[in-house]
């Protein structure tokens, strides 16, 4: 028996099943119903009306293949058929007969919501069809601008585009039409798999919360930083997206100190949600007091929940948190949990936390009684795997989590169930891909931001990787140095380090925008130089192999990336003698060799002022550098290098070689229980 497929008749047995099924459906026709069999080949554009006027289509693009026997054969097909025929991006205006006989848009309502429809074709349609004096206008543009004016003139609640471009057409149009990323956080470029984008966050969100009204929406932190929005807008920008979702509660991050108090106070003031952090000391800050709390209550189902937020307590080591103190998390959890519940009344306690896995694992373990459940949330390194550890719960809620915010993402978790007090739960969760829906009042800031951030500012031949940066050489951290020691001029500074975390995002090959670089590299550090004895460099270079507990795991590695070092490590000997050979580029030599660390030497040594302050724990930095000098921003180190030294083409060449590399955890892997 030979299966064949097709054949109108099924077609339209199957669609009318599926619209009897879920009348609420959106019955859509791409275009190309021109060509492909004798039908149309004996009866042209007659037989074609019939047949889709069959189909109670909601709207009609054209497809380039419509235009196969010209004006003329295209015309008469468009007014027989009983359904809008929608293309915005036709210039008719030399076709007399074409005008009026089709728009750039439909308005169709579904559940009471109005949605608007535009149609789009291949913009070089021209160029491999008949299409007479018609002209083809830019895809983004006018898609962009029909949207915009259904919004504003026509009140839809979202926009589809019904397009007949192509796929790689299509994913610029969505490129250009929000801010899409990669998996990783990275821009959105053909091939990858893109996500996010604040308005299908926002519309996914509102979806849920109108399905589930009962629904828990908490902001777990680190929302600056990671995209072109941040970099210009910086706080105020952040607090305009941020109001536009009903949050319950938000716990600060890390990096919302990345701009120092004086960068998150006006942002936590302008905030209409409780921002709550419990393990704060600001009794030396007082611009930061009074303006959060350490938890706050919400009632569902007639019951009251305690909310109680923590931050890493090691925080004040990788960010500029002024004179803050930060607490130990549990005492602090616990005691705020006991308040809760004596003064307050509370039915339970959720712990909203930005401590990272291993400090939620300790804080479950010395958790108060009258804690139900900790919120814990893993970063960009551990999407593939996604889960969230829960333990003696007790709610009959739902739960929708963010973070980091550039990633554009949502968690749900439900049905959160009561386990035994000693035990972890690993839940599944739904992961939402989403849809958009526009927000007309951030558009001058899109604007902006395009204009800025589509500049092409260099090429790379190879992809330069972020993803092994924790524990390995990698190709980011190879250019980043690189053009580090390119900035000082390699005889001021023939060595440069920086720390792993600060590349944030792959940079793929092709060309590199500003907003690509951005958001690999958004901190804003200065790059500067200063004096360091060898012995301390040496110990400097110790402590990249100190153990750090990961998932449980204590032989995690604080490596950073190197230009003009060459160093082998062996993790089989002791912490603190694991440098088995180290060898430095020389500074006033007319050819650059590499010598022995000598530790009675002076060297120069390029840095970015995150670590010139002690972060991540390199302290010797902070201890022991002298005669430092402040130096350039990162970004207009890395533009200028990429400027003059494109296409780029770094290379895994032997700067840190690592033996017994199998006693390192892999920090994009989880250990699961």
């Amino acid at each position: 028996m030979i299966f064949m497929p097709g054949g109108f008749s099924r077609l339209y047995a199957q669609i009318m099943k599926m619209l009897e099924e879920k009348p609420n459906s959106v019955l859509l026709n791409a275009g190309d119903d021109f060509q492909g069999t004798m039908y149309y080949s004996i009866g042209k554009w007659n037989i074609t009306q019939q047949f889709m006027n069959k189909l109670p289509f909601d709207a009609q693009v054209l497809g380039n293949h419509e235009f196969d026997d010209g004006i003329d054969g295209v015309v008469p097909y468009i007014k027989a058929l009983k359904h809008p025929v929608i293309v915005s991006n036709i210039d008719d205006s030399l076709e007399p007969k074409m005008q009026g006989i089709y728009s750039k848009s439909t308005v169709i309502e579904r559940n009471g919501k109005k949605i608007g429809i535009v149609g789009v074709i291949v913009e070089d349609c021209d160029e491999i069809s008949n299409t007479g004096k018609l002209r083809f206008l830019p895809e983004s543009a006018s898609v962009n601008a029909e949207a915009e004016r259904l919004v504003e003139e026509e009140g839809v609640f979202t926009v589809i585009v019904l397009s007949h471009s192509g796929y790689d057409h299509d994913r610029l149009m969505a490129k250009n039409a929000f801010e899409q990323t990669d998996m990783t956080g990275a821009a959105c470029k053909l091939g990858n798999v893109c996500i996010g984008g604040f308005s299908r966050l926002y519309a996914q969100i509102m979806k849920i919360l109108e399905e589930k009204p009962s629904s828990v929406l908490l902001n777990a932190g680190d929302n600056f930083q990671g995209t072109m929005y941040y970099s210009i807008g910086k706080w105020n920008i952040t607090q305009q997206i941020m109001n536009r979702l009903p949050f319950d509660a938000q716990v600060l991050g890390n990096h919302e100190f990345d701009d120092g108090i004086d960068g998150v106070v006006p942002y936590i003031k302008a905030l209409k949600h409780p921002v709550i952090v419990s393990n704060i000391d600001d009794s030396l800050e007082p611009t930061i007091q009074g303006i959060y709390s350490k938890s706050t209550v919400i009632e569902r189902n007639g019951k009251k929940i305690g909310i109680v937020g923590v931050i890493v307590e090691h925080c004040g080591e990788i960010s500029n948190t002024g004179k803050l103190r930060f607490l130990p998390e549990s005492a602090s959890v616990n005691a705020e949990a006991e308040r809760l519940v004596e003064e307050e009344g509370v039915f339970t306690v959720i712990v909203l936390s930005h401590s990272g896995y291993d400090h939620d694992r300790l804080m479950a373990k010395n958790a108060s009684d009258k804690i139900s459940l900790i919120i814990t949330l893993l970063g960009p390194k551990h999407l593939k795997d996604r889960i969230q550890q829960l333990f003696k719960n007790q709610m009959a809620t739902t739960c929708l989590l963010l973070k980091p915010q550039r990633l554009a993402n949502i968690w749900e978790m439900s049905q959160c169930i009561w386990v035994k007090m000693e035990k972890l739960l690993i839940l599944s969760v739904h992961q939402y891909f989403l849809v958009r829906i526009f927000l007309k009042d951030l558009e001058p800031w899109k604007r902006m931001i395009y204009a800025q951030g589509s500049k092409i500012i260099g090429s790379t031949l190879v992809t330069l990787d972020m993803s092994a940066c924790h524990y390995a050489e990698c190709t980011l951290g190879n250019f980043m140095t690189d053009a580090m020691v390119y900035a000082h001029s390699w005889t001021q500074g023939a060595i440069a380090v920086t720390n792993a975390g600060s590349g944030r995002t792959t940079i793929e090959v092709g060309n590199i925008t500003l907003n690509d670089m951005i958001t690999s590299a958004p901190f804003g550090n200065t790059i500067d130089i200063g004096n360091m004895k060898g012995k301390h460099v040496k110990a400097l270079l110790e402590r990249n192999m100190f153990p750090y507990t990961y998932n449980g795991n204590a032989n995690g590695v604080k490596l950073m990336q190197y230009s003009g070092v060459q160093i082998v490590f062996d993790m089989s000997r002791p912490v603190g003698d694991r440098v088995v050979s180290a060898k430095l580029r020389c500074q006033n030599c007319t050819i650059p060799i590499y010598e022995d660390l000598d530790e009675d030497r002076t060297y120069r040594i390029i840095h970015p002022s995150f670590l010139g302050k002690g972060r991540d724990g390199f302290t010797e930095f902070r201890d022991y550098m002298t005669d430092v000098q402040i130096g350039p921003l990162d970004i207009d180190v890395f533009t200028d290098y990429l400027a003059h030294r494109s296409p780029v083409f770094e290379e895994i060449e032997g700067r840190t070689y690592i033996r017994r590399r199998d006693l390192i955890v892999d920090r994009n892997s989880l250990i699961e229980e």
